[in-house]
């Protein structure tokens, strides 16, 4: 996964993690240790980020459009190729002025919390063909 440019993997880290895509889910869950990684990308340009008062969501007290500004892409390398989704595509706005990001820690138990869930956030965005014939 990357940030920007920056990767969110240290240096001889093992950057590879089981991927579930899910069609049925709205949101993009990965492994705790990158989260926080991001999570304090986001920190340096939203010094009011708040990932403690929602459950599962981080969110700051501010327009998407202005929060789209200061934080940047987020890429997820599939085989090759990393496909990347702009601020725009993974801020949400709420209907209480907030601005919340749908890029969440998945909280899968065990040996299950090292995976992404892929869901719509991500799917939306780029054509999917699933090929069951193929590995």
């Amino acid at each position: 996964m990357t940030y920007g440019a920056k990767a969110m993997q240290s240096p001889g880290q093992d950057s590879s993690y089981p991927a579930i895509i899910d069609t049925g889910s709205s949101q993009l869950s990965i492994p705790p240790d990158v989260f926080e990684k991001i999570r304090q990308e986001w920190a340096v340009s939203l010094p009011e980020l708040d990932c403690k008062s929602d459950k599962t969501f981080c969110h700051v007290q501010a327009q998407c459009e202005d929060v789209a500004k200061k934080v940047k892409p987020v890429g997820f390398q599939m085989s090759d190729y990393i496909f990347e989704i702009t601020p725009e595509q993974y801020l949400y706005k709420s209907d209480e002025g907030k601005c919340y990001f749908v890029i969440h820690k998945c909280r899968l138990p065990g040996k299950n919390k090292n995976l992404y869930l892929i869901g719509d956030a991500f799917l939306r965005h780029f054509y999917s063909v699933y090929d069951f014939d193929k590995d």
